[in-house]
C-alpha cells in the first residue's frame, strides 16, 4: 500500500480499535491479553498498513477480544 493510502486507512484502524478495546472488559487475564493485542496493533498500524500485512494482527484482535467476552451493541 502507499503511503497517502496508509495514512488514510491508518485513521480508520485507529478508530476501530478504540471502538474494539472499548467493549473489552477491564479485568481479567483473556482481557489483558485482548487489550494487549489491540495496543500493539494500534501503534503499529502504520507500519503494518504500508507492509500490507495488517490483516493477521486485527483477526488476532478481534479474537482475543470475542475470547475476552467483548460485546457490541
Amino acid at each position: 500500500m502507499n503511503r497517502q493510502d496508509a495514512t488514510e486507512a491508518a485513521a480508520l484502524v485507529d478508530r476501530l480499535l478504540a471502538n474494539l478495546i472499548a467493549a473489552v472488559p477491564p479485568k481479567g487475564r483473556a482481557e489483558s491479553q485482548a487489550r494487549t493485542a489491540i495496543g500493539v496493533a494500534c501503534v503499529d498500524a502504520m507500519k503494518l498498513l504500508v507492509a500490507d500485512e495488517i490483516g493477521p494482527p486485527l483477526d488476532l484482535c478481534f479474537d482475543l477480544a470475542r475470547q475476552a467476552g467483548a460485546t457490541l451493541p
